[in-house]
């Protein structure tokens, strides 16, 4: 069987994006040409051991703190961020699932993914045993295929009421994909706000942020499926508030952290503040883009005015 022959970093990059470019053009992106085939993989040293599979709004970034001060190392939205490159990945996963766009990822390419494969070789020490917990997006999208692949990971479910849960994420997710400034935005910044805003509307296509109504569907259908897919030996259902480090470490069988209480993140307004962040540092990129395209145009009328006035002058006298 033929492979694929992992590309350099630059190559990759290039075909990436061009793959950005056919999505911005048709819509939808390239199912010919796959950025996950070209990661260059490393070994998994630690197997699996935590598949967090709660939406986000739920408690995520608490539970991705406190896995971290058990000697856990997560992969969370937060790290994808870290590598803008790794979305056009995920998005092409999820067109691949939800609408059969392309090949369906099997355990080959969630590996490449999650055991420690990053394309940005500055990162790759963060990486060295591979991830050994998973939780939020962009995993939780594919919770029953990686209750299956890990059969050995424990399962944890964070849970807030359904009409809660939809209130924060209006405040949230909801109210920051609705941003009307995102294609703009995305257009000044295509190395970090172009493949995150690309994944985000992939997102909610499936998840529904920007419908209520659907997304509270969405929710509870997922956390139902959640239970049917796990064995109850291998599931803990978590409630943020009430449950916390006894809970988590019982079932995870570390002790408990002395004097440290169990995170609390204000995650609504970190979710914002990230996005304003977003905001600004593409303004920035826009006013240098801006002032680059126009240079030659100024530098022209420059030219002419100068040309104008040094050769219009035996004329000048008819029009005064």
């Amino acid at each position: 069987m033929a492979t694929t022959t992992p590309l350099s970093l630059e190559e990759r990059d290039t075909k990436i994006f061009i793959d950005g470019i056919i999505t911005t053009i048709l819509g939808t992106p390239s199912t010919k040409f796959r950025p996950v085939d070209f990661l260059h993989g490393r070994h998994r040293e630690r197997p699996m051991r935590v598949l967090c599979l709660s939406y986000s709004r739920t408690g995520t970034l608490d539970m991705s703190i406190a896995l971290e001060t058990l000697g856990f190392r997560a992969y969370h939205l937060a790290e994808v961020s870290q590598n803008p490159t790794h979305f056009p990945c995920w998005r092409q996963a999820q067109e691949a699932k939800y609408y059969g766009k392309g090949k369906a990822w099997g355990k080959e390419e969630f590996e490449k993914m999650l055991a420690g494969h990053d394309v940005r070789e500055v990162l790759s020490a963060q990486y060295k045993f591979g991830s050994l917990a998973v939780l939020d997006i962009p995993c939780l999208n594919f919770a029953e295929e990686l209750i299956t692949m890990y059969p050995d990971a424990k399962v944890i479910l964070s849970e807030v009421p359904a009409d809660e849960w939809v209130a924060s994420m209006s405040r949230s997710a909801g109210y920051v994909v609705s941003w009307r400034s995102w294609p703009l935005i995305a257009w000044a910044d295509p190395i970090l706000v172009k493949p995150w805003w690309d994944y985000m509307r992939s997102t909610d296509r499936v998840i529904g942020w920007t419908d209520p109504s659907r997304a509270r569907a969405n929710y509870l259908a997922h956390n139902a499926a959640v239970r049917r897919a796990c064995p109850k030996e291998r599931l803990l259902e978590f409630t943020p508030g009430k449950s916390g480090w006894e809970e988590l470490c019982t079932f995870l069988g570390k002790e408990v952290p002395a004097g440290t209480p169990f995170p609390k993140v204000p995650d609504e307004q970190f979710f914002v503040g990230v996005h304003i962040f977003y905001l600004i540092r593409a303004a920035k990129l826009a006013t240098g883009k801006v002032a680059l395209a126009a240079a030659p145009i100024v530098v022209l009328a420059a030219a002419a005015a100068a040309w104008g006035f040094e050769y219009s002058w035996p004329f000048r006298r008819w029009f005064t």
